[in-house]
């Protein structure tokens, strides 16, 4: 259970649907519903985290579902951005989150804390299964050697695929 910026009271169920409700006098009057018929992913929602920029996060078995509250609230249309293992998200265990100040979502997940950055996740949609790479570090162990190879080296056409020696064995990717 949450509540957003408007005051609505924000609950989730084990058949993976999300409510949201406003209280009457005694009783609550829910006035939305969201499910897998509006693009939900999950069956099972384990936390419910309202930001103050209009967004819903959903813990669920299957990721992280994010819901544009504004767009649901202005025009009814249900805008929904899903993050799985796929786009590097390792939390289907996760039990309980909480957003800061300045836009982090903390999720707790077994014995690992995971922090996604809320703003620019929903502002920027990498492909599924597309990473940016900033640079690649090859270290030799034994010589200790190091070739850096950075983002306008990886992007050249002509480098298609990379040969290394049987000791170079030691890889370290930076990504955006």
């Amino acid at each position: 259970i949450c509540f957003d910026e408007q005051g609505h009271v924000i609950f989730g169920s084990n058949n993976g649907e999300i409510c949201i409700a406003t209280c009457e006098k005694d009783s609550l009057k829910i006035e939305y519903r969201i499910s897998n018929e509006q693009g939900f992913l999950g069956n099972s929602i384990s936390w419910l985290v309202a930001d103050p920029e209009g967004k819903l996060w959903a813990g669920t078995n299957k990721g992280v579902n994010c819901i544009d509250l504004d767009s649901l609230y202005m025009k009814g249309k249900y805008h929904i951005r899903f993050m799985d293992e796929e786009e590097g998200y390792k939390g289907q265990v996760s039990r309980s989150a909480l957003i800061d100040r300045k836009g982090g979502l903390w999720i707790s997940s077994g014995e690992n804390l995971i922090l996604l950055d809320t703003r620019r996740f929903y502002r920027e949609k990498i492909p599924s299964g597309m990473i940016r790479l900033e640079s690649l570090e090859i270290t030799n162990l034994k010589t200790g050697n190091l070739r850096r190879l950075d983002t306008d080296s990886l992007k050249s056409s002509e480098r298609k695929s990379m040969k290394m020696e049987h000791n170079e064995n030691n890889l370290v990717f930076t990504w955006d």
